[in-house]
């Protein structure tokens, strides 16, 4: 009705005006006349016609989406599209809705949607029935609207299920050392693990959070990085970066004797090696040295690895100290005899 009132209040402002220029020319009043009842008369016919009813079939946009606060997300790409309404509606209403409301496109927030709404059909997919929700589609058009009908019925689309969960940090690291000085296996990271938000389908999967790549050259002590974390635009973290300390020990060389002992020797049997012990050399951290003794390190020849036309044996080591690297012994062969007593 507010667009009938406009019209008929420009009709009686501008009638007059149109007369009052037009007396001001020398024009036939016969003309004139008739001139003026074609506009009334068009005037009238145009507020006539705007005035009844009509059955119309209107386009609306839809767009779907889920508050940034829900623990779903549409996961396909029918989250928008298109659905037809067949409306009874008076002409000024119609034109009302083609000059204000036509390109106010119809957002459905799936994640306040009441059971009737919309029903699950397939894992993770649901269908929206736009005829359940009549009320909401109302308020994006006049009052006077009536909707007769919505086409299609039903609203297909899937949706995701986001999770939360503690993933270990994991560093990526490509160093080196300077001469005599190694790192060893422990790398602390600070945090040890982050938590990680996003779909479910790729945060089950994720066994680690790794640190963007960490590159040092002839390092020759124990050093702290801050790394970033690789991340995907899927996913977000409660800590964007990590500490991590890089152990590094300077070493020395360490050099003993060791007696060979015999493994799976059979009984009665006196075995002679030659020679009887090797000589080991590995390198040891200096902060360690003092502490490592020869009787850390077990060498031992295997009787059940000998063969029949071999005459020697090969010295294998069956226990060292954790810290020591880079071991070696000489000989690494020995040669044996079977030695009887009468």
């Amino acid at each position: 009705m507010a667009i009938k009132q406009r019209l008929e209040s420009i009709y009686n402002k501008i009638v007059p005006f149109i007369i009052k220029v037009i007396s001001k020319f020398h024009l036939n009043r016969r003309v004139l006349t008739f001139g003026l009842f074609v506009a009334v008369s068009a005037v009238l016919w145009l507020l006539n016609t705007l005035s009844l009813n009509y059955n119309t079939t209107l386009k609306l946009k839809y767009k779907l989406a889920a508050n940034n606060n829900s623990e779903m997300y549409l996961t396909g790409k029918e989250s928008s599209g298109e659905i037809s309404l067949r409306v009874n509606a008076p002409g000024f209403s119609l034109l009302q809705y083609n000059l204000f409301y036509q390109n106010t496109p119809w957002e459905v927030d799936i994640s306040n949607m009441s059971d009737d709404q919309f029903h699950p059909f397939a894992r993770n997919g649901f269908y929206l029935m736009p005829g359940a929700i009549t009320q909401e589609l109302k308020q994006l058009m006049p009052s006077n609207f009536h909707i007769l009908d919505v086409e299609p019925d039903s609203i297909y689309f899937t949706v995701g299920i986001y999770s939360k969960r503690k993933i270990p940090v994991k560093a990526v690291l490509d160093i080196s050392t300077g001469y005599q000085f190694r790192q060893t296996n422990l790398v602390e990271i600070k945090p040890d693990s982050v938590s990680v938000w996003g779909p479910s389908q790729l945060i089950d999967t994720m066994k680690y959070i790794y640190t963007q790549k960490i590159t040092a050259k002839n390092i020759s002590a124990t050093t702290k990085y801050v790394a970033s974390l690789n991340t995907s635009d899927q996913i977000s973290v409660n800590q964007n970066t990590a500490e991590v300390t890089v152990h590094v020990n300077e070493y020395t060389e360490y050099n003993c004797i060791s007696l060979i002992k015999f493994h799976n020797q059979k009984p009665g049997e006196n075995t002679l090696l030659i020679p009887s012990s090797a000589k080991i050399s590995c390198w040891v951290p200096i902060n360690l040295y003092q502490k490592i003794i020869p009787s850390d390190f077990e060498l031992f020849v295997d009787f059940d690895k000998l063969t029949s036309n071999s005459g020697k044996l090969k010295v294998e080591i069956a226990r060292q100290p954790d810290s020591v690297i880079n071991i070696r012994y000489s000989p690494e062969y020995v040669e044996f005899l079977f030695m009887k007593y009468k």
